[in-house]
C-alpha cells in the first residue's frame, strides 16, 4: 500500500506555500529575537558598559572626544586603524553616544547584536527565495544555532567590533546587486555598487567582495563566448572600484612580525581558519567545505547557469569568503601562536550557511530528494556536534574569566577617576594596554564628562545630620571592601533601626541614577527612597534586584527632572544592617538597554517559539498544498 500523496511531497521542499507571507514574518522575527536575546545574555552576564581596548585611542581619542570639542572633521572617519579603515563603525558608533550623551559599549554591543540578526535573517531569505521556503527554514535554523552560540565572544562583547558585521553585511549585498542579470538597468545593480564602496571604508579586505564579481563576469563571457554591455560595465566598475582601494589600502609596518613568512604558516593557518569552530583539526575544512566544492563543479560542468542569480551568489559567495581567510591567513600568520583570533570568527562561521545553501542547491538538483536531504542532514548534524563542543569550554571557562577581568579593570579605572592616582593604571589590569597614553585619553574633559555609568565620578550627597542616626561613615561588615570614593555610610553595628537623610538635592544631566548598595536589602530590611522635602516619597523603594551581603551590587533607579528631593536610607529589622555609597548617573538609552538585556533569557525563549511555530505552520501548510482536492 502506497502512502498517502501529501506524505510523498512532504519532502518536496522546493514547493512553495500558497500562504507562505506570514510564515516567513514569523520566522524573521523569532530569527532576530533568538539571537538578539542569546548575545544579550552574554552582553548582560559577561560584558560591560565600559569601552575595552582599541575603542579607547580609536573611537575616543579620534573621533567622540574632538566631536564634543568641536574639532571632529569629516576625514577622520577615514584614518586608517592599523590595516583597516572602518567609517561605519565609527560612524555608528558616534550615533549612539550623540542620542544618550553617554559612552556606553553595552548599547554598542546590543546594537551589534541586532546587525548580526540581520545577516542571519538576510540569507535565511535568500535560500527562502532561492530553494524554496523548506530550505529557508533549514537555513533560519542554522543561522540561529550559529548565532546563539557563544562562540565569537570578541565580537559579542566588544561594541568597536561591529566592523566585522558591517563587512560581512556589505559584502553579500554588494554580491546579490552587482551581480543582477540586468545589470545597471536595475536598482539592485546601484545598490549592490553602494555596498561595495561602504565595504571598502568597513575593513581593510572589504574590497574583497568586487573580486569574485569581476571573475563572474569573465566567466559569464568565456561561456557566452562573446561580451554583453551589461557584464562589461559591471565588470569595469568592479575593477575600478578595487584598484582605488587597493592604492587606498592602509599600511601596518609594525605587524610585519606577525604576517605568514612561509607557504607552510600561510597553508596552516587557512586551513584552521576553513575548520572554525574547531582550528585544532584542520581536516575538518574538508567536511565543512565539500558541499560547496561539490556545487562549484556541478554548476560548472552544467553550463546553464549564466543568468542564474542563485547559483552565481552561491559560487561568488564562497571565492569571496576563501579570499577573506587568504588575507587572513597572510596577514596573521605567526599571531596568536598559529591559531585565528576569536574575533575572526564571524567571518569564519559563514561558511555554515554558505555551504548548507550550496548542498540545498545540489540535492533539488538530483532526482532523490529524500537521499540528498538525509546526507545534508548528517552533515549538518556532525557539525552541529562540533560547534556545540566548541562553545562549552568558552561557556565554562573563558566568559567567566573574561568576566572577572573586566570588573578588575573597571575597577582600576574607577579608581582612578575618583581618585586620580596614576597607581590604579597598571599595565594588564586596565582596559587598554598602554597605562601613560590611556592616561592621557582618560584626562580629557571631553571623554570624562560622558564616562560610562560604571566608572562615572559620583554625585556627592550631603547628609543631614539632624534627622539622621544610626548610619556612620564606611559602616560595612569587615567582610565587604570599600568604596573607593568617599561620602559612603552604612548601619553595620547600629543597635536600633537606622535612617539617613541627605540635604535637598536636584537631578543632574541623566535621568537615572545607580547606587552601589551592600548588605541585607529588600522589604523590612534595607532600601532607599526618594521624598520630596515635605517627606511625601517620590519613589519605590530602591534595592538590588538581589540583596548583594558582604560585596556591592547596583540598584537603579529615576531621578525627577525637577525640583529638590531628599534620599533617605533605612536599615528597619533588627540585627539586619545597609550600606550605600553616592550615586552616579546613567542615560535613559544606557538604562533602557540595561532593562532590555535583563530580559535577555525571556526575549530568546519567545524567540524560539516563534521559529518553532514558523516551522509548524511551514509544514502543515506545505502538507495542505500537497493534498488531492476534494470530490463532491
Amino acid at each position: 500500500m502506497t502512502a498517502p500523496r501529501y506524505r510523498r511531497r512532504f519532502f518536496s521542499w522546493s514547493s512553495p506555500s500558497r500562504r507562505s507571507g506570514f510564515t516567513w514574518v514569523l520566522l524573521s522575527l523569532g530569527m532576530i529575537a533568538a539571537i538578539v536575546g542569546a548575545k544579550s545574555y552574554v552582553i548582560f552576564h559577561f560584558g560591560s558598559d565600559v569601552p575595552y581596548s582599541d575603542q579607547w585611542g580609536k573611537e575616543g581619542g579620534l573621533i567622540i572626544a574632538p566631536y564634543y570639542e568641536g574639532k571632529l572633521k569629516f576625514g577622520d572617519f577615514f584614518v586608517p586603524h592599523n590595516e583597516h579603515r572602518i567609517a561605519p563603525t565609527l560612524a555608528l558608533d558616534l550615533f549612539w553616544v550623540a542620542c544618550s550623551g553617554q559612552w556606553d559599549a553595552r548599547v554598542e554591543c546590543v546594537a551589534n547584536a541586532f546587525l548580526a540578526a540581520a545577516i542571519a535573517v538576510g540569507l535565511a531569505a535568500f535560500a527562502w527565495r532561492t530553494c524554496g521556503p523548506g530550505w529557508g527554514m533549514a537555513l533560519a535554523w542554522a543561522g540561529v544555532g550559529v548565532g546563539i552560540l557563544p562562540l565569537v565572544w570578541e565580537n559579542t562583547l566588544g561594541g568597536f567590533q561591529s566592523q566585522f558585521y558591517f563587512l560581512i553585511g556589505f559584502s553579500l549585498v554588494a554580491l546579490r546587486g552587482l551581480l543582477e542579470p540586468r545589470g545597471a538597468r536595475s536598482a539592485w545593480w546601484w545598490l549592490g555598487l553602494l555596498c561595495a564602496g561602504l565595504a571598502g571604508v568597513s575593513m581593510g579586505s572589504g574590497f574583497f567582495c568586487l573580486l569574485p564579481v569581476a571573475g563572474l563576469m569573465l566567466a559569464r563571457t568565456w561561456v557566452r563566448s562573446r561580451f554583453s554591455w551589461g557584464d562589461l560595465v559591471t565588470l569595469v566598475f568592479a575593477v575600478a572600484l578595487a584598484a582605488v582601494n587597493w592604492a587606498w589600502r592602509g599600511q601596518a609596518p609594525w605587524h610585519e612580525s606577525i604576517h605568514a613568512h612561509s607557504l607552510g604558516q600561510f597553508l596552516m593557518m587557512a586551513l584552521r581558519c576553513l575548520a572554525w569552530p574547531c582550528p585544532q583539526w584542520p581536516a575538518l575544512a574538508l567536511l565543512i567545505w565539500l558541499p560547496w566544492i561539490a556545487f562549484v563543479i556541478s554548476t560548472w560542468r552544467r553550463r546553464h547557469w549564466v543568468g542564474d542569480l542563485g547559483a552565481e551568489f552561491i559560487a561568488g559567495a564562497g571565492l569571496w569568503l576563501l579570499l577573506q581567510i587568504a588575507a587572513l591567513a597572510y596577514s596573521r600568520g605567526q599571531a596568536m601562536g598559529g591559531m585565528p583570533s576569536n574575533r575572526y570568527g564571524d567571518i569564519s562561521a559563514l561558511s555554515y550557511p554558505l555551504n548548507l545553501l550550496a548542498g540545498a542547491v545540489l540535492v533539488e538538483r538530483a532526482g532523490r530528494r529524500r537521499t540528498g536531504q538525509g546526507l545534508v542532514a548528517g552533515w549538518a548534524a556532525v557539525l552541529a556536534v562540533c560547534a556545540v563542543g566548541a562553545a562549552l569550554p568558552q561557556w565554562r571557562k573563558m566568559l567567566p574569566a573574561l568576566r572577572a577581568q573586566s570588573q578588575l579593570c573597571d575597577n582600576n579605572l574607577r579608581a582612578y577617576v575618583i581618585t586620580g592616582n596614576p597607581v590604579s593604571l597598571k599595565a594588564g589590569q586596565i582596559p587598554y594596554p598602554d597605562p601613560a597614553f590611556f592616561r592621557e585619553i582618560i584626562d580629557r574633559p571631553a571623554l570624562r564628562a560622558i564616562l560610562p555609568c560604571t566608572v562615572r565620578p559620583p554625585l556627592a550627597l550631603t547628609e543631614d545630620g539632624g534627622a539622621s542616626h544610626g548610619f556612620v561613615a564606611a559602616g560595612a561588615s569587615p567582610a565587604t571592601p570599600p568604596l573607593p570614593e568617599a561620602g559612603w555610610y552604612g548601619s553595620y553595628g547600629a543597635s536600633r533601626p537606622a535612617v539617613w537623610r541627605s540635604q535637598p538635592v536636584t537631578g543632574g544631566r541623566f535621568a537615572f541614577w545607580s547606587w552601589p548598595m551592600a548588605g541585607e536589602t529588600g522589604a523590612g530590611s534595607g532600601e532607599l527612597r526618594l521624598r520630596d522635602p515635605a517627606g511625601q516619597p517620590l519613589s519605590r523603594a530602591i534595592v538590588p534586584t538581589r540583596s548583594p551581603g558582604d560585596s556591592w551590587r547596583s540598584a537603579f533607579a529615576p531621578v525627577p527632572r525637577s525640583g529638590a528631593f531628599v534620599v533617605e536610607a533605612t536599615a528597619g529589622r533588627p540585627g539586619a544592617w545597609m550600606a550605600f555609597g553616592p550615586p552616579a548617573e546613567e542615560s535613559g538609552l544606557s538604562e533602557a538597554v540595561r532593562r532590555f538585556c535583563r530580559q535577555s533569557t525571556w526575549i530568546f525563549v519567545a524567540g524560539c517559539a516563534a521559529i518553532v511555530l514558523a516551522t509548524l505552520s511551514w509544514r502543515r501548510r506545505i502538507c495542505a498544498d500537497a493534498m488531492p482536492p476534494r470530490s463532491d
